[in-house]
């Protein structure tokens, strides 16, 4: 990823703070999307060094992403992108995309670039209505919810497996596009369960959005605090205060179990698409240790 960035920015100063943003993520979320394009690289036979590039755009792509996310939502603070002014970083998330673009055109021009395009293209557009649904908490049940984490957070781990594939075989199996948006889904899930009990950094609670604990609150038909808060009977400063009954009703009433029972039948359902690929138990012990 910094010998791109080496080779497409000719400004120190832009370098570096790229450099800031590529180690916080680093530092916070791992390269999981790197590690997904070389698995699928390498577990279909591909030989060339070049994947490599394919894995490091990937996961600019992600970081690129997540900015845009963060600067939406004004609600990471802690994030090394939200130290800067909006504008600036704003103009080096758009450089960031014509570079991602740039290696992938490199990688792919001598095989499968339409078949690339179309792939990049869609994801970008999959990624921007996600998160105009999510901007406008366009949210009402589990089936907008799926779909909104599909489009976001999903497509993002189908294109690192899928790119990886495709590099290996020229095509892109069923069962991969069947499976590798589930990661995400997965992922974002258990990022969900987090927040619920981290109301002081990207809070979810705080602005109202609802994800599956969320909306399973709102669903039991019980009272509660948090759907008292959601539905605007009583203010985020009385649920503060009341915070450690708020844990215990999530707990008792079964939302963090339900939204685990819903991660873990995703689980399954990729298992069984690994199967279907014939995939060894080695192999899958892998895989299993990059995705979950």
């Amino acid at each position: 990823m910094k010998s791109h960035i080496n080779n497409y920015l000719n400004n120190s100063a832009m370098k570096s703070i790229v450099f800031e943003f590529v180690n916080y993520k680093h530092k916070t979320e791992g390269f999981m999307f790197y590690e997904l394009v070389i698995f699928h690289y390498k577990y279909f036979g591909g030989k060339r060094i070049d994947i490599y590039s394919v894995a490091a755009a990937i996961e600019l792509l992600v970081l690129v992403a997540d900015i845009y996310d963060d600067l939406e939502d004004r609600d990471n603070h802690q994030a090394t992108w939200m130290q800067y002014p909006s504008s600036i970083v704003l103009n080096i998330t758009s450089g960031l995309l014509v570079l991602i673009k740039n290696i992938l055109d490199d990688v792919f021009e001598d095989r499968s670039l339409s078949e690339m395009n179309q792939l990049f293209y869609s994801t970008v557009q999959k990624i921007i209505v996600g998160q105009h649904r999510d901007l406008t908490n366009d949210i009402q049940n589990e089936t907008d919810y799926y779909e909104v984490i599909r489009l976001k957070s999903g497509s993002l781990t189908q294109i690192a497996c899928s790119l990886g594939t495709l590099l290996a075989l020229n095509k892109i199996p069923s069962e991969i596009e069947n499976y590798s948006e589930k990661i995400g889904m997965i992922a974002q899930m258990n990022n969900d369960i987090k927040s619920i009990y981290n109301w002081n950094r990207k809070s979810d609670v705080a602005r109202k959005l609802k994800t599956i604990p969320i909306l399973y609150m709102l669903s039991v038909g019980k009272d509660n605090l948090l759907s008292s808060y959601i539905n605007g009977e009583i203010t985020y400063e009385s649920l503060l205060f009341q915070q450690e009954k708020v844990f215990n009703e999530i707990e008792d009433l079964g939302a963090i179990h339900y939204t685990n029972m819903i991660i873990q039948m995703l689980k399954n359902e990729v298992l069984e698409e690994l199967q279907l690929l014939k995939m060894s138990s080695n192999y899958i012990d892998q895989f299993t240790k990059i995705a979950f």
